[in-house]
C-alpha cells in the first residue's frame, strides 16, 4: 500500500469531483479513525512516471487519476513512438492520455469517445490503467469496422507494465 489519500471538498456547493467525497467537517471526524486504523479504505491505483530528456532524467510524482504528453501546445499533432508489450508503432495525434479508475470518469472518458461512444469508464479500485491517443490521425484510410488502423490507439496497462512515450516531431 502506497500513502493515503482523503478527497476533501472544500467548496460542496459548486465542486463535484469523483474523489472528493468529504467535506472538511466529515474529514476532521475522520482522521482519528483513520489513525486507530478503525475506518475502511479503498486502495486505489496510482501512476509512475519517468521522464527522460536531453537534461537527464526525472522521476515524476505519482499520478492519482492521469499523465498525459503533449507538444508545448496541447492541440498541435505530434507524431510519436509507442512501445507496449513488445510492440512499437508510430502515431500521430494530440498525445497519449494514461489514466487510472479514477481519472476515468473525466477527461479520459471523454477523449476515449472515438473508440467507445459512452466513453472507457472503469472502476477506481482496479489494479490496471488505460491508454488511449488523444485525436488519432491517419493519412490513409481506416480498415473497415475499426476506429483507427493503430494498434496501440488504445490499450490496458497492467501493473508492473510499462509504455514507452518517444516524441519524435510536429
Amino acid at each position: 500500500p502506497g500513502t493515503p489519500i482523503m478527497g476533501v471538498n472544500s467548496d460542496p456547493e459548486r465542486s463535484k469531483g469523483n474523489i472528493l467525497e468529504f467535506t472538511a467537517a466529515e474529514a476532521a471526524l475522520m482522521i482519528p479513525l483513520l489513525e486507530q486504523n478503525r475506518y475502511p479504505y479503498e486502495e486505489w491505483t496510482r501512476l509512475d512516471a519517468t521522464l527522460t530528456t536531453k537534461d537527464g532524467i526525472q522521476k515524476l510524482a505519482p499520478a492519482l487519476a492521469q499523465f498525459t504528453i503533449t507538444n508545448t501546445d496541447e492541440n498541435l499533432m505530434c507524431h510519436t513512438l509507442l512501445e507496449h508489450k513488445g510492440t512499437t508503432e508510430k502515431l500521430s495525434g494530440t498525445g497519449p492520455l494514461i489514466a487510472t479508475g479514477t481519472g476515468s470518469t473525466g477527461w479520459y472518458r471523454g477523449a476515449s469517445k472515438f473508440a467507445f461512444p459512452k466513453g472507457d469508464f472503469f472502476p477506481r479500485t482496479v489494479p490496471y490503467a488505460k491508454y488511449v491517443l488523444r485525436e488519432p490521425w491517419e493519412s490513409g484510410d481506416v480498415p473497415q469496422g475499426r476506429v483507427s488502423s493503430y494498434e496501440l490507439c488504445t490499450g490496458k496497462l497492467e501493473r508492473g507494465e510499462t509504455l514507452t512515450y518517444q516524441y519524435i516531431s510536429y
